[in-house]
């Protein structure tokens, strides 16, 4: 929503205008004067005169701030579904986070222990095939 849609059109009825009437009507004025410039077919300005009425002004102050309402009850809603977006997202980050950890990560203690092992099952097996390896060359030089 931009601003001029909460405020009111650029041309006719809006938030400032109508605060400028009440101003006008608070001092005491019974007319205000609106300028129109016109470029189409050919360049004109017309100045109008306005009766001044405290209450249509007042009617008008209520729907300005009627669309002041509106306009910050739907910027409410869109801020609300930005911040669930933004928790879900988050959520999410955590959630896939962890999940990519558990899959990826090395356990430090088992890990260690892996090698540890396959360190002693590697030594063992040297250590039986160089007994197997100089028994059968002992035999074979007898």
């Amino acid at each position: 929503m931009e601003g001029q849609e909460a405020t009111g059109e650029a041309s006719g009825s809006n938030l400032f205008d109508t605060i400028d009437k009440l101003l006008l009507a608070l001092d005491g004025n019974t007319s205000y004067k609106t300028v129109t410039v016109a470029t189409e077919p050919s360049t004109s300005v017309s100045i109008s005169s306005n009766s001044l009425d405290i209450d249509s002004v007042l009617t008008d102050l209520d729907n300005d701030l009627d669309r002041l309402l509106t306009a910050r009850s739907d910027l409410g809603a869109r801020m609300n579904y930005v911040n669930m977006t933004k928790d879900r997202l988050s959520a999410d980050y955590n959630t896939y986070t962890k999940l990519m950890s558990n899959n990826e990560d090395v356990d430090t203690a088992e890990a260690s222990m892996n090698v540890s092992t396959a360190q002693y099952v590697y030594e063992a097996s040297l250590s039986v095939g160089a007994k197997v390896i100089s028994n059968s060359l002992v035999d074979y030089l007898r």
